[in-house]
C-alpha cells in the first residue's frame, strides 16, 4: 500500500509513453481513489471534522485532485514519448544545457 501511489503514477507515464487512450487515466484515477479513500477515511475518523465536511464532496474531490496528478504525468509521457523527448532527456541528464 505504501509505493502503490508511485506505482499508479508510474502506470499514467508509461501509458502516456506508448500512447494509450486518455480514458485510461481516468480509469487509473478511479482506481486510486478507490484504494486511497478508505485509508483517508480511516485517517479523517481519528482528526476532529468541521460540522459542515461531507464524506462524498470529499471523495469527489479526491478523485478530482488524483485525476489531474495523473493526467499530468500521462502527459509528460506522451511529451518523453515524442519525437523531442529526446532532447527532454537529453536535457533532464545534463548532456545538454
Amino acid at each position: 500500500m505504501k509505493y502503490l501511489g508511485y506505482l499508479l503514477l508510474l502506470l499514467g507515464g508509461v501509458a502516456g509513453y506508448f500512447g494509450v487512450r486518455v480514458w485510461f487515466v481516468f480509469l487509473i484515477a478511479l482506481l486510486s481513489t478507490l484504494v486511497f479513500a478508505s485509508a483517508r477515511r480511516k485517517n479523517l475518523k481519528s482528526t476532529p471534522q468541521a460540522p459542515d465536511q461531507n464524506m462524498l464532496i470529499d471523495g469527489v474531490y479526491l478523485f478530482f485532485g488524483q485525476l489531474l496528478i495523473l493526467f499530468a504525468v500521462y502527459l509528460l509521457g506522451v511529451f518523453i514519448g515524442s519525437p523531442g523527448g529526446s532532447f527532454f532527456t537529453d536535457f533532464m541528464t545534463g548532456k545538454r544545457a
